[in-house]
């Protein structure tokens, strides 16, 4: 396969297979590895999960991890190194990608974008090594910076700097997220966890811009794959940013934030215009809707609890 995508996800079984069937439609020879959450809780699911395991068996290049870790927010690192970890004895794969549950594809020519490069992040530093009190952009740098780990980690490289990189939309050669595999698991026993903060954003970028890793591989020139609005309440996409990325050629070919619901308009507007909506009626009946597609406001993108529908006082 071309390219593997990590997924940890934790509840809906309805909306992983949309996510799935939307993965696989836009990146074909491609595949999906799923690691369920041990807080995925079926008992109040639309599907148990027999069920769910046995749809996911209809489709093509779907893996389901049977390790399931502790997840949650800010808890990530070790399920995509599982899921890594697990994909070696079932597949063969170029390249390793990073993505979360509420993501969506919206444009094909991943795979091809990508081919000549070992390594998609964007590092950006967080703060100074000699210097970690100074103000940092970064929200969990101070946090970070209170993490052993991680200041033994930066010892042992001498490093100098300490770098994030967003995690969705990340990729990485087989090789390459191994040897950063190995590494993570060197310093970090996740078991033992007691600071809690985005370990998977600061520990693949600084391990790699620390090490000769980024001479050994080469690294894109350009953005991770998945777009964010990162200026918007909640992060939330909508349908214009759709048309605008559609339009622009670059290096966006995923989106993130879509609600995690069925049939927010996005999913609907995505598996039609697509054309997987019938594999996906196949698969969950008459539970994927497709009727009343209505141009979209606020509202059918984002969840209702969201500050933007709060009154201002």
């Amino acid at each position: 396969m071309k390219l593997l995508f990590s997924l940890p996800v934790h509840e809906k079984p309805e909306v992983v297979i949309d996510q799935v069937l939307n993965f696989l439609h836009f990146n074909p020879d491609s595949g999906v590895v799923l690691h369920l959450s041990q807080a995925f809780d079926f008992s109040k699911a639309v599907m148990d999960r027999k069920t769910f395991l046995a749809k996911l068996s209809k489709i093509e290049n779907v893996f389901v991890n049977p390790t399931s870790l502790r997840t949650g927010l800010q808890d990530m690192i070790q399920a995509h190194i599982a899921n890594y970890r697990y994909a070696l004895t079932v597949c063969d794969f170029e390249k390793f990608c990073l993505c979360a549950s509420n993501d969506m594809f919206f444009r094909p020519g991943l795979a091809d974008y990508i081919r000549p490069y070992d390594c998609g992040e964007k590092p950006i530093e967080i703060l100074s090594v000699a210097n970690p009190e100074a103000p940092s952009w970064y929200y969990y740098a101070k946090k970070a910076w209170t993490d052993p780990v991680l200041k033994t980690m930066a010892k042992d490289l001498c490093a100098d700097k300490i770098y994030m990189s967003h995690i969705e939309g990340s990729y990485y050669s087989k090789a390459l997220f191994g040897e950063l595999s190995d590494l993570v698991e060197k310093y970090y026993d996740y078991t033992k966890m007691e600071i809690k903060y985005p370990r998977e954003e600061v520990f693949f970028a600084t391990l790699f811009m620390n090490s000769d890793l980024k001479n050994r591989y080469s690294k894109c020139p350009g953005d991770v794959f998945t777009w964010v609005p990162w200026d918007r309440e909640g992060f939330w996409v909508l349908e214009k940013d759709l048309f605008l990325l559609q339009k622009t050629p670059g290096d966006y070919f995923s989106v993130k934030r879509v609600a995690r619901d069925l049939n927010v308009y996005l999913r609907k507007i995505l598996r039609k215009n697509a054309g997987y909506l019938e594999q996906e009626k196949a698969l969950l009946g008459s539970l994927s809707e497709n009727g009343k597609l209505f141009r979209s406001k606020w509202k059918d993108e984002i969840k209702p609890n969201c500050a933007l529908f709060q009154k201002k006082k």
